[in-house]
């Protein structure tokens, strides 16, 4: 567990990966959990991912 603690990461949203999916869907449950708090910035959250994951529709698809 030690060593555990010591590391990080770095979300990549961007990447069409298995990492670029979790980090979407990271940034996606933060926009939740903050969504009463802060509600502009969970917004602005939620239409970058719909962005990243839909790029030519130009439309948000991402809701919550």
């Amino acid at each position: 567990m030690n060593g555990l603690m010591m590391k990080y990461f770095v979300l990549n949203p961007t990447k069409n990966d298995a990492y670029g999916k979790a980090s979407r869907s990271a940034i996606f449950a933060y926009s939740v959990v903050i969504a009463d708090k802060n509600p502009e910035l969970a917004k602005d959250l939620r239409d970058w991912i719909a962005r990243i994951e839909n790029p030519k529709s130009g439309r948000e698809r991402v809701q919550g």
